[in-house]
């Protein structure tokens, strides 16, 4: 009985853990095509926009199928399918931006990021083994 409780909690573990995303190291990262960014201006820095966000979604299995849908502040900047990147250009300041399947009826996910040209910001798109999606700061020296 013990060994059957002992393979039961493994199982349990390993099926938790292919489910849920996993963030790309910065080599094995695809940049979206540029059919799929919705504003070729965000793609250059102006003297308006000197402030760099640089949003990559993460690799994995849950909800791959679907790309999701980038907004900066309510307007629709890019599609990203897993394990691609896009690097925008915003003013500096602060900004929502917002993830959202290109498909059904999930909640999107939103948060504030400050933007400021001295300092790029980095930005990581999760999956949740329930299809949540969340946007997180990403430290990106972990993944160079």
């Amino acid at each position: 009985m013990r060994h059957h409780t002992l393979l039961c909690l493994l199982l349990i573990v390993l099926f938790t853990a292919a489910c849920s995303t996993s963030p790309v190291p910065v080599a094995e990262r695809r940049q979206a095509p540029r059919e799929r960014v919705s504003n070729a201006a965000l793609l250059s820095p102006s003297a308006e926009r000197s402030a760099r966000f640089t949003i990559t979604r993460d690799s994995g299995y849950v909800a791959s199928a679907a790309s999701v849908r980038i907004f900066i502040d309510g307007q629709i900047a890019a599609r990203l399918a897993t394990s691609e990147t896009v690097v925008v250009y915003v003013t500096p300041g602060r900004h929502v931006v917002g993830a959202r399947f290109s498909w059904g009826n999930m909640p999107p996910a939103e948060r504030e990021f400050v933007a400021d040209a001295q300092k790029p910001v980095s930005i990581r798109i999760t999956t949740d083994q329930d299809a949540n999606l969340d946007l997180k700061p990403e430290s990106g020296y972990l993944y160079e």
